[in-house]
């Protein structure tokens, strides 16, 4: 073995580890990303699910004959919990926009968006409530 094949025989290792370590990072890099977008998929997907519930438990309660027989109203509160994302401090708002009319709750963040249904309704609905806030639905 000559003296010049041993450093090329190095240069040679010293690049493919390179290559590989840099593939890994990027990797490492794309896993983080992908946890992060299913992690806030989920939160949003959770609001939206119990707003579209909250907004079904006043339907119950509006159709129901205990409410029709004492005349009574009623008003139910949900507070809309804030979007944790991992990795970061800061604390953005979602926006919860609901659509009685078509039966939908839309909650957007970052340019992501997850959707419930109902069954549409004549129900007093807060709209375009923030993340942090309170969702009331009433007669």
């Amino acid at each position: 073995m000559n003296k010049g094949q041993v450093s090329f025989d190095l240069i040679i290792a010293i690049v493919f580890t390179a290559i590989f370590f840099s593939g890994l990072f990027f990797l490492a890099d794309d896993i983080v990303a992908l946890q992060t977008d299913l992690a806030v998929r989920a939160q949003l997907k959770e609001i939206a699910l119990n707003s579209s519930q909250l907004i079904s438990a006043g339907q119950t309660l509006n159709t129901s004959d205990i409410w029709a027989a004492n005349n009574t109203s009623f008003s139910l509160n949900y507070s809309v919990p804030e979007i944790l994302v991992p990795g970061e401090e800061n604390i953005e708002k979602c926006i919860v926009g609901i659509d009685t009319a078509q039966g939908t709750v839309t909650v957007s963040f970052r340019g992501i968006s997850e959707t419930a249904n109902f069954v549409p309704t004549t129900l007093s609905v807060t709209n375009n409530v923030k993340c942090g806030e309170i969702l009331t639905v009433s007669e």
